[in-house]
């Protein structure tokens, strides 16, 4: 079966001036800006239920340039005041991982809210006492801490950030204590650095990363999928066609001020003694139906499996 996105939301698409029909489900009253309840749900294979329910950092530059480190070395040292990738379970790629981080030593350390423009921008220019240099000239040191907030190759432009340096290194610095400077890339990748703003004391702290392999990805979503899908594919036909109908559609939900009618209702009713797979997974490990409608669900439903989040809200709210 094709992977389709199901975005579902109370018991109808909002019919209004947008000329969308009443579907069945859709309670009576005046239509509001937010939701008085919506479900919106994504069909998903096990590997996707995975990455859903365990953390990961593809595509978060920095983050993951450290994990791929730590990946392919087997370990990664790292100095900062807040761990740059926090411990415990992960999914990267296909495979799920525990990672752990080691303290290894603190330090004194200066905090520098920084801004790094890009130089290209009508209206970005450069104090007349500003110093230029290229980027492969400057101190290792600042080399360093640009290569590990992600900023080394230039693609941060436009950005205003933190740099964090070692009291221990600011002497070897050449864009700090606070200091505007030009930082050259190439022709045409020029970045105007500026540190001149009001900068604090921190502890920076090492942190050895370790990881170890848990499981491939899949196997881990499989045994979720196995333990907490609840089956709707025996709902009466009204609920059925509610799922039927909003299968593709982007919105599907009860405008506040409406009331939601009966197939809706009864629909979220059947989650009342279903296990909230996202507190079950990153909660404290109460496995246990909280009694609530609201939650995020798996359902399997007409050959397909969905990540289902549900929401409603009582009368008034």
């Amino acid at each position: 079966m094709d992977r389709r996105s199901l975005l579902l939301s109370g018991a109808a698409l909002a019919a209004t001036a947008a000329g969308c029909t009443s579907l069945p489900g859709m309670g009576d009253g005046a239509a509001a800006t937010a939701p008085r309840a919506s479900l919106r749900a994504t069909a998903v294979e096990d590997i996707d239920i995975a990455r859903r329910m365990d953390r990961h950092v593809e595509g978060d530059g920095a983050r993951a340039a450290l994990l791929d480190e730590v990946l392919e070395a087997g370990s990664a040292t790292r100095d900062s005041i807040r761990p740059r990738l926090r411990a415990g379970t992960l999914v990267n790629g296909e495979t799920r991982y525990r990672l752990t981080a080691t303290v290894e030593s603190r330090q004194p350390a200066t905090v520098y809210p920084i801004m790094l423009e890009d130089l290209s921008y009508e209206g970005v220019h450069a104090s007349d006492g500003a110093e230029r240099v290229r980027f492969g000239d400057l101190p290792a040191v600042d080399r360093r801490i640009f290569r590990e907030n992600g900023l080394a190759d230039g693609d941060g432009l436009g950005i205003g950030t933190q740099l964090v340096y070692p009291d221990s290194a600011r002497e070897d610095s050449e864009l700090v204590p606070p200091a505007e400077t030009v930082i050259v890339w190439g022709p045409d990748r020029k970045g105007l650095f500026d540190s001149r703003h009001e900068s604090r004391d921190a502890a920076l702290v090492t942190r050895r990363y370790t990881a170890e392999r848990l499981e491939p990805a899949a196997a881990y979503g499989r045994r979720l999928r196995e333990r907490y899908a609840v089956d709707l594919s025996d709902v009466p036909e009204a609920e059925a066609q509610l799922l039927r109908t909003a299968a593709g559609t982007e919105v599907y939900e009860v405008p506040r001020g409406r009331t939601p009618r009966t197939p809706f209702r009864s629909l979220a009713e059947r989650f009342r003694d279903v296990t909230d797979v996202r507190e079950a997974t990153q909660g404290e490990g109460d496995e246990a139906p909280t009694g609530e409608r609201s939650g995020t669900y798996l359902v399997r439903f007409e050959e397909a499996v969905y990540l289902v989040h549900l929401q409603l809200f009582p009368p008034g709210r």
